[in-house]
């Protein structure tokens, strides 16, 4: 069953007034396979930044910042977050977020 990957955006348009390590968003995914064929991580693909800000969990799947961010120098931070399970095949999902 593939895998349907979300975000949770309720912190996102305040990120200018979050500090280090503090949870900006978290992505959340679902599979209805069983045992670790159902266990899902999550990973920062690839950030449009090269000097990303962001750190994704990957048993949580919670964005948190690794800097300090500056609106007055960068308005909008595009994140490309992937998540996969454990099963063989792995499936995966992709979610790409401004």
């Amino acid at each position: 069953m593939p895998i349907s990957l979300s975000l949770s955006q309720s912190d996102l348009c305040f990120l200018h007034s979050k500090g280090v390590g503090d949870e900006v968003g978290k992505v959340s995914a679902s599979d209805f396979d069983s045992g670790s064929n159902g266990e899902v991580q999550y990973k920062l693909l690839y950030a449009v930044d090269v000097n990303s800000k962001f750190n994704v969990n990957q048993n949580t799947g919670s964005i948190t910042t690794t800097a300090k961010l500056d609106y007055e120098q960068i308005r909008q931070h595009i994140l490309y977050i992937g998540a996969s399970d454990r099963g063989t095949p792995s499936l995966s999902s992709k979610l790409n977020q401004a």
